[in-house]
């Protein structure tokens, strides 16, 4: 039977401890997960090389093995040297058609993320405590857009009574923190800083609506988590998860636009139908993200290097 090497920087992404899980199901003793750090001669083997660094040894080491796959999955594959280095890959792997488009490899395929927890998520009763939250997770970087935040809420809150934001996650508070103030949104935004991941859900469980407005995001397993417990997505064009999300309802894809993002935001809070979206959304996601459809997608990837 082949080999699996399954190459990381550190440790795999989170959201692809599945694609692990049914790596390992698959081939058994044959499958090995490594990381840049600890490894060990590899050889007559497909590698799954997940990110750039972890693609770039496998492109030197490409001549001792079957293949290589290289998984895109940052930002940096809108560089162009990066772009051609995952060209040197037998196969793409894309975590979204947007990243699909971006890739030049000839033979491709898309494995969406998804969060280990998933189907506990799904589980979770979020009936009766909701409240007129709108929440962000993941790092406060500026490619995520976390300073079009506070441009959004100051035209939330005058529409929405008790409208809250919640920003969730490190890095540039103090831009959101001044922009807040210029605005006047000291009692209607908040920022947490880090807090632990089962803190995050019993957090985003209360959230109504969940916010991504990112320049370049290459899928966001927030969103799906966030949709998982019942909130719904809006979020920009330029992020991966926007299939998913598109299918909930096409109208939560939105223009990088503050004004744009927040008369959408009000519309759903205001929205008659807003139960209904929150359960389409825990609907979509464990439809679109189930473990069967995700291992199909994991095989489809293994098949085309073999080919």
């Amino acid at each position: 039977m082949v080999k699996i090497i399954y190459i990381a920087k550190n440790k795999p992404h989170i959201g692809h401890w599945s694609w692990i899980q049914i790596l390992r199901g698959l081939f058994k003793d044959k499958f090995q997960l490594m990381n840049l750090n600890r490894l060990k001669l590899i050889s007559n083997s497909i590698i799954v090389a997940e990110g750039t660094k972890a693609t770039l040894y496998g492109a030197l080491i490409k001549p001792l093995n079957n293949c290589l796959a290289g998984v895109a999955l940052s930002p940096s594959v809108l560089q162009p040297r990066v772009n051609k280095l995952y060209s040197t890959a037998d196969v793409g792997v894309a975590v979204s058609s947007m990243v699909f488009d971006l890739l030049p490899s000839k033979r491709k395929t898309i494995i969406y993320p998804r969060p280990p927890e998933l189907e506990h998520l799904l589980n979770i009763n979020v009936d009766n405590i909701k409240k007129p939250w709108i929440c962000y997770l993941g790092p406060l970087i500026s490619i995520k857009g976390i300073h079009l935040i506070p441009e959004i809420a100051r035209h939330v809150v005058k529409d929405v009574k008790n409208a809250k934001f919640i920003i969730i996650g490190d890095g540039m508070r103090d831009v959101v923190i001044s922009k807040a103030i210029k605005y006047g949104l000291n009692d209607s935004l908040t920022t947490t800083g880090y807090i632990p991941r089962i803190e995050v859900f019993n957090l985003l469980r209360k959230c109504s609506v969940y916010i991504q407005p990112s320049l370049f995001d290459a899928f966001s397993v927030a969103v799906i988590e966030a949709m998982a417990l019942g909130v719904v997505p809006v979020i920009t064009k330029y992020v991966g998860s926007k299939d998913i999300v598109a299918k909930v309802d096409k109208g939560l894809v939105q223009e990088y636009n503050a004004e744009r993002i927040a008369n959408k935001i009000v519309e759903v809070l205001n929205s008659r139908s807003l139960k209904e979206l929150m359960a389409l959304s825990r609907y979509v996601v464990g439809e679109e993200l189930s473990m069967e459809i995700t291992k199909r997608r994991v095989i489809s990837a293994i098949e085309l290097c073999l080919k």
